[in-house]
């Protein structure tokens, strides 16, 4: 007996009573390997204590919740679930994410864009309502904006100095 056939046997013994041909084996190798023997004992003591434990209690609604959760594990395995939708599909391939990314990025740069020109258009309105002002009106431009300015004051630039 190999170490495969060795987890078997203790697997199988935690399931079920062995037969007297998988004990005879079991001892056969667990003479040869006196490392295992403590860990096989462990296990059959942690069998026999949890062999006497008394069931768990079962919910009352307990066939339903199994029912509906093997509903749900069909309706997410089945390849034409509903569940399965975009967001699904985007987790799943790389290439649409990519896609999508340059897609925002597109919509991104193209309104920036669009917004440089509405800017640049309200600009040119700006420009072309002054554009339209009689030249005569600009004559004196000069001599009135000089009126806006305060007057110079001497003595308090001469005191400052």
């Amino acid at each position: 007996m190999n170490e495969s056939e060795f987890n078997k046997l203790k697997e199988t013994s935690w399931r079920r009573k062995l037969t007297p041909r998988e004990e005879a084996a079991l001892a056969d190798f667990l003479a040869g390997h006196l490392e295992e023997r403590s860990g096989w004992e462990s296990d059959l003591r942690l069998n026999q204590m949890l062999n006497g434990l008394p069931d768990a209690p079962v919910s009352s609604n307990f066939t339903s919740q199994v029912v509906h959760a093997v509903e749900r594990d069909v309706l997410e395995s089945s390849p034409h679930s509903t569940r399965k939708s975009f967001a699904h599909w985007l987790r799943s391939n790389w290439l649409p994410r990519v896609a999508l990314a340059a897609l925002l990025l597109g919509g991104g740069v193209f309104s920036v864009q669009q917004y440089k020109r509405v800017q640049v258009a309200h600009d040119i309105a700006a420009v072309s309502s002054v554009a339209s002002i009689p030249p005569q009106w600009l004559q004196d431009f000069d001599a009135i904006n000089r009126l806006s300015q305060p007057p110079i004051d001497d003595e308090l630039l001469a005191a400052l100095q």
